[in-house]
């Protein structure tokens, strides 16, 4: 929006004035907490995001940028998409103020998220944060354009909508586990963790953290979950008593060291395997953080 004041005659004009500088304080007071949790725990928010520019590597940046471009025109859908790329480009020589607006608004989350591509895949909804301003955009088009496509990206919308939806409740497509997200995502947690708690010895980690926390969800309450390495320590202090002893590793990496395989465990959507999971024995050479349960 700033960008947008400065850039716009009409905007410099308001600069004169008292209320964009308050909404401007506003806005930094309520964002103050995010900076003081940062200035206690080292800037990791902010080492972690700024630290993308080092690892730029065209090969993988090519297909993340690919693979963003494309999941957004399958979560926002092709119409809707298709409908708020021509509002932008019409909207970027209007003489309106609030066109400018909406171009601001869409194309800053843009350059962000084309930053972080440069060193990792972007998350389809991640970018939800410029959909409002894109649709404002998209209804800025002639009414002729709009009464064409409305009804088809509504039905469009809608219908995918409901698929997807009636997919994630009850797996009604029959799609192989590697080409189905919504499986891969969601199916199975809950027996992977009753069945890599069974017979855990001292406690339970893996070297992915979003296996570390769904299995800190739903292991049985006597089991620990314990996470080690330096992402888990702002969630609590380490536990040195834990040095040494011997726990469970559950992990799907191939390249993980694993010279004692307990055994293997599977993450199941019904009978149909999902992943497979190696059982490794694992002693802690660090101390380790004891995830909080629910």
């Amino acid at each position: 929006v700033f960008i947008w004041l400065v850039t716009d005659a009409n905007g410099r004009i308001m600069l004169r004035g008292p209320f964009p500088w308050l909404a401007m304080g506003v806005a930094a007071l309520v964002f103050a907490p995010d900076v003081a949790w940062n200035a206690a725990h080292h800037w990791v928010s902010y080492a972690k995001q700024g630290s993308r520019v080092t690892n730029f590597d065209v090969a993988r940046a090519l297909p993340y940028f690919a693979g963003f471009c494309f999941g957004q025109i399958g979560l926002v859908t092709p119409i809707i998409f298709a409908l708020a790329a021509l509002g932008l480009w019409r909207l970027r020589d209007q003489p309106a103020p609030g066109g400018h607006l909406l171009v601001w608004l869409t194309i800053v989350p843009g350059v962000v998220f084309l930053e972080h591509v440069i060193s990792g895949p972007v998350q389809p909804n991640w970018a939800a944060i410029m959909y409002p301003s894109a649709c404002l955009a998209a209804a800025s088009l002639p009414m002729a354009v709009l009464r064409r496509w409305l009804t088809p990206a509504l039905a469009l919308g809608f219908g995918l909508n409901a698929l997807v939806s009636a997919q994630a409740l009850s797996f009604i497509l029959p799609l192989p586990p590697r080409i189905d997200p919504l499986a891969l995502q969601l199916s199975g947690w809950r027996g992977l963790a009753r069945e890599a708690s069974a017979g855990a010895r001292g406690f339970v980690t893996s070297d992915d953290y979003a296996t570390s926390a769904i299995l800190a969800f739903y292991a049985p309450p006597d089991v620990s979950v314990v996470g080690f390495g330096p992402r888990w320590l702002y969630l609590g202090p380490p536990d040195a008593a834990l040095t040494g002893v011997a726990g469970d590793l559950v992990t799907r990496r191939t390249d993980t060291p694993c010279p004692v395989v307990l055994g293997r465990v599977t993450r199941r959507q019904g009978h149909k395997p999902m992943a497979v999971y190696r059982v490794c024995a694992y002693t802690a050479n660090v101390p380790g953080v004891v995830l909080p349960r629910p």
